[in-house]
Protein backbone atom coordinates (compact mmCIF):
# COMPACT_ATOMS: atom_id res chain seq x y z
CA UNK A 1 0.00 0.00 0.00
CA UNK A 2 1.29 3.65 -1.21
CA UNK A 3 0.92 6.02 1.76
CA UNK A 4 0.10 10.09 0.74
CA UNK A 5 2.71 12.22 0.44
CA UNK A 6 2.21 15.80 1.89
CA UNK A 7 3.73 18.55 0.61
CA UNK A 8 2.21 22.22 0.37
CA UNK A 9 3.85 23.22 -2.39
CA UNK A 10 4.02 23.07 -6.03
CA UNK A 11 5.54 20.01 -7.56
CA UNK A 12 6.18 18.76 -11.11
CA UNK A 13 6.08 15.30 -12.25
CA UNK A 14 7.97 13.81 -15.62
CA UNK A 15 8.38 10.29 -16.61
CA UNK A 16 9.75 8.26 -19.53
CA UNK A 17 7.79 8.83 -22.55
CA UNK A 18 5.58 5.56 -23.67
CA UNK A 19 2.15 4.51 -25.12
CA UNK A 20 0.54 2.90 -22.17
CA UNK A 21 0.15 5.48 -19.76
CA UNK A 22 -1.80 8.51 -20.74
CA UNK A 23 -0.89 11.71 -19.17
CA UNK A 24 -4.15 13.03 -17.41
CA UNK A 25 -4.15 9.39 -15.60
CA UNK A 26 -0.45 10.04 -14.18
CA UNK A 27 -1.76 13.58 -13.23
CA UNK A 28 -4.82 12.03 -11.59
CA UNK A 29 -2.22 9.43 -10.09
CA UNK A 30 -0.26 12.09 -8.66
CA UNK A 31 -3.04 14.49 -7.22
CA UNK A 32 -4.33 11.60 -5.66
CA UNK A 33 -1.15 10.59 -3.59
CA UNK A 34 0.36 13.94 -3.07
CA UNK A 35 -1.78 15.83 -0.26
CA UNK A 36 -1.94 19.29 -0.08
CA UNK A 37 0.33 19.93 -2.94
CA UNK A 38 -0.24 21.45 -6.55
CA UNK A 39 0.81 19.29 -9.43
CA UNK A 40 1.95 22.16 -12.02
CA UNK A 41 3.39 19.97 -14.91
CA UNK A 42 2.78 16.80 -16.06
CA UNK A 43 4.98 15.86 -18.77
CA UNK A 44 6.27 12.30 -20.87
CA UNK A 45 10.04 13.40 -21.98
CA UNK A 46 12.13 11.05 -23.80
CA UNK A 47 14.41 8.85 -21.37
CA UNK A 48 18.07 10.39 -23.64
CA UNK A 49 16.44 14.17 -22.66
CA UNK A 50 16.29 13.81 -18.90
CA UNK A 51 19.10 12.83 -16.65
CA UNK A 52 16.42 12.63 -13.51
CA UNK A 53 14.27 9.84 -15.25
CA UNK A 54 17.64 8.20 -16.64
CA UNK A 55 18.43 7.68 -13.14
CA UNK A 56 15.05 6.65 -12.30
CA UNK A 57 14.91 4.13 -14.95
CA UNK A 58 18.29 2.78 -13.59
CA UNK A 59 17.02 2.58 -9.74
CA UNK A 60 13.68 0.40 -11.15
CA UNK A 61 16.17 -1.56 -13.48
CA UNK A 62 18.20 -2.67 -10.48
CA UNK A 63 15.65 -3.38 -8.01
CA UNK A 64 13.65 -5.63 -10.30
CA UNK A 65 17.03 -7.50 -11.34
CA UNK A 66 17.70 -7.98 -7.69
CA UNK A 67 14.19 -9.54 -6.61
CA UNK A 68 12.97 -11.38 -9.80
CA UNK A 69 16.04 -12.28 -11.73
CA UNK A 70 18.35 -12.74 -8.67
CA UNK A 71 20.94 -10.77 -10.04
CA UNK A 72 22.75 -8.16 -7.34
CA UNK A 73 25.16 -6.81 -9.76
CA UNK A 74 23.58 -2.98 -10.45
CA UNK A 75 21.59 -3.23 -7.25
CA UNK A 76 25.11 -3.72 -5.30
CA UNK A 77 26.49 -0.59 -7.25
CA UNK A 78 23.40 1.31 -5.56
CA UNK A 79 23.14 0.00 -1.72
CA UNK A 80 25.04 2.16 -0.17
CA UNK A 81 23.82 5.24 -1.73
CA UNK A 82 19.84 3.96 -0.95
CA UNK A 83 18.44 5.94 2.28
CA UNK A 84 14.81 4.91 3.58
CA UNK A 85 13.17 8.51 4.56
CA UNK A 86 10.31 8.30 7.46
CA UNK A 87 7.84 10.96 8.36
CA UNK A 88 6.86 10.82 11.47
Amino acid sequence: MVEDIGCGSDIDIAMDQQRFVKTEVLRDAAQRMVAGCNVKKCDKKVLTDDCAIQVADFVVGAVNYRYNNGDDTYYNMLSEKIVIARMY
